[in-house]
């Protein structure tokens, strides 16, 4: 896969992302009934942590399909791509004692001596992975290679406004939605949530423009 496929790709899935957010603000706007606006709030909330997680794991398939396709030896890639693939290496963990010189040795050859081809497969990296609150969104930085402090700065949004209230909205609790400000969630995520998901989508390109993923880049 040649970059700018990569670039095109992770620009239309976003660029569609983007319309159906602007959409449903559009509709918003255009209620006048604030039971209406109430349901459309709710909708665009459910909606916009659909999108935030269908993004993130679309734009993680990309990359590592991306990386997939170079044919890269695991030796010239940095070490959390090794990381993400012990799972395939060594899949009968528990017989391995790492008190032993042999295990210890198979470990060490896999990290410092490994000649084989990086492949791994992109779509089950992703389904290991819940709901993407804040410890997900870091696990995934880190499987990446990415500063896992990267959205430091969204903890308290990405845990509290916006997972725990899909997650409320999604499973029909209705027990608190008296005491819940709909609107003000929704000025937060218009505010943040696209710069988020935009965000990840240029690390994605500089990561791959400038080959990062390889030792000494």
């Amino acid at each position: 896969m040649k970059y700018e496929t990569l670039e095109k790709k992770i620009d239309k899935d976003l660029n569609w992302r983007r319309r159906e957010f602007i959409e449903l603000s559009f509709i918003f706007n255009e209620m006048a009934s604030e039971y209406r606006k109430k349901i459309i709030l709710k909708s665009i909330i459910t909606l916009a942590y659909a999108n935030w997680e269908g993004y993130i794991k679309y734009c993680v398939e990309q990359y590592l399909e991306y990386i997939n396709k170079k044919n890269l030896l695991f030796n010239q890639l940095k070490n959390n791509f090794k990381q993400i693939s012990l799972g395939k290496h060594f899949k009968n963990n528990n017989k391995y004692n790492f008190e032993d010189i042999k295990t210890q040795k198979k470990f060490y050859e896999f990290f410092m001596e490994n000649n084989e081809v990086f492949k791994i497969n992109q779509e089950r990296i992703c389904k290991n992975i819940g709901n993407l609150d804040y410890d997900a969104i870091k696990k995934i930085l880190m499987q990446l290679g990415f500063p896992e402090n990267l959205y430091f700065n969204e903890l308290g949004f990405i845990n509290e406004q916006l997972l725990q209230h899909r997650n409320n909205i999604a499973h029909g609790d209705k027990k608190n939605e008296d005491n819940i400000d709909f609107e003000m969630i929704y000025e937060q995520i218009k505010d943040r949530l696209l710069n988020m998901m935009q965000l990840f989508h240029d690390k994605i390109l500089e990561y791959a423009k400038n080959e990062k993923f390889l030792i000494g880049n």
